[in-house]
């Protein structure tokens, strides 16, 4: 008789089905049985009727199939992962019947049974596991085999316009969580229902894809007064829970609302890198305590133009960035400017830093008032034209 067999007679009180038993002989969930069958049968023992380490799960596992396509049947996805959660004393038990049996051979309950439900979902459903990126977390915890199905979060690029002045880009804080998160809010903790740009590519976005909220990573906030045209400001958003994907990208209203629009929506890698690193185009009016000479343009012009500044990011930190281009057009009144700068410098902060109080944050230096004490911005408004994105070795694509 073969040395397995000798050890499982020796141990005649296993309580354990076919499937457990061959487990501990082959790394094979699918031939687990098989082998268990065998096993059982040249020792001259049964099977028990309740298993002591699957608590019947092996033979319930076409029902649990079963309910799993039940519970992913409202999701759209491609690929999914699944895993089983087996409590501590299980693992325990089966350590100990290992070492009883002294085998070493085969595979443990998590893995046996992840990898047989994972397969046998497969082929039903004719999607592929995919243990690095999943877009469908399945979770089995025992010994009640509670199903969890967990939607992984998708990233879409956005391009959005702002098209009205006086129109706010972040939302207010929820009035019924003030920011912490509710049902009322989507728990975004952001007022759904105002008029800003936050809540209106918020509510499109989750109508879309049907997802649970919305998480934006914006290239930066510009002022209530400013608008963003050309074709839009880069943004991320991170849809959470989604149980569309693909056909959501069908059902995006690009006409967001009559005051934002969308030129670009697409789907992204979650990193930061494409919305960082752009050069923005600016047009703006200023009107200075006094009107321009032309010995202040030139000042202006030569202290900035393919200069760098240094840009407070918080505490005694400072980064330094570029403003590539500046044309200052000086007439009666007022100064018409076009800068092409890094995104990362305010243009207030630039042009009209002591607007903004003591305000550290952004603080550029040196700044339009640095270079001109006696004659400094007392009102300007600017909008932002046009960015580019860098790719690589420096070459920048204009968008």
């Amino acid at each position: 008789m073969a040395r397995q067999e000798i050890k499982a007679r020796r141990n005649p009180n296993i309580q354990l089905c076919m499937w457990c038993l061959g487990r501990q002989y082959t790394p094979n969930v699918h031939q687990a049985e098989v082998v268990g069958r065998r096993v059982f049968k040249k020792a001259g023992l049964e099977p028990t009727e309740k298993c002591s380490l699957c608590d019947g799960v092996y033979e319930a596992r076409d029902r649990i199939v079963q309910e799993i396509i039940e519970k992913t049947r409202g999701f759209e996805f491609c690929s999914f992962q699944l895993g089983v959660s087996v409590p501590s004393d299980k693992v325990e038990a089966e350590d100990e019947l290992r070492s009883k049996l002294e085998t070493g051979s085969g595979v443990g309950l998590k893995r046996g049974l992840s990898v047989l439900l994972r397969d046998e979902l497969a082929l039903k459903i004719g999607k592929r596991p995919s243990a690095r990126r999943p877009e469908l977390i399945i979770t089995i915890k025992l010994p009640e085999a509670k199903i969890k199905v967990e939607s992984k979060p998708m990233t879409v690029y956005v391009r959005y316009l702002k098209l009205t002045r006086g129109m706010p880009v972040k939302a207010p804080y929820c009035s019924s969580c003030h920011g912490v998160g509710c049902e009322k809010c989507k728990d975004m903790g952001i007022d759904l229902t105002s008029r800003t740009v936050e809540a209106t590519l918020s509510k499109v976005l989750l109508n879309a894809f049907d997802g649970s909220k919305v998480k934006l990573s914006w290239s930066g906030v510009d002022e209530d007064d400013s608008i963003v045209v050309g074709s839009g400001r880069p943004m991320l958003a991170q849809i959470v829970s989604p149980k569309r994907r693909v056909s959501g990208f069908t059902r995006i209203n690009m006409n967001a609302s009559d005051d934002v629009q969308m030129t670009v929506v697409e789907a992204a890698e979650p990193e930061r890198s494409r919305i960082e690193d752009l050069i923005k185009h600016v047009r703006a009016k200023a009107v200075f305590e006094k009107d321009l000479t032309v010995n202040e343009v030139n000042v202006l012009v030569k202290t900035f133009k393919g200069k760098a500044v240094s840009v407070s990011i918080g505490g005694n930190k400072r980064k330094e960035r570029i403003v590539h281009e500046l044309e200052i057009n000086a007439m009666e009144g007022e100064a018409e400017l076009f800068l092409r700068l890094d995104n990362a410098i305010s243009v207030r902060h630039l042009i009209s830093p002591y607007s903004l109080g003591k305000t550290e944050m952004g603080r550029v230096e040196p700044n339009f008032a640095d270079v001109l004490p006696n004659n400094r911005v007392k009102w300007m408004l600017y909008d932002v034209v046009r960015f580019e994105e860098k790719h690589g070795w420096g070459k920048t694509l204009i968008m």
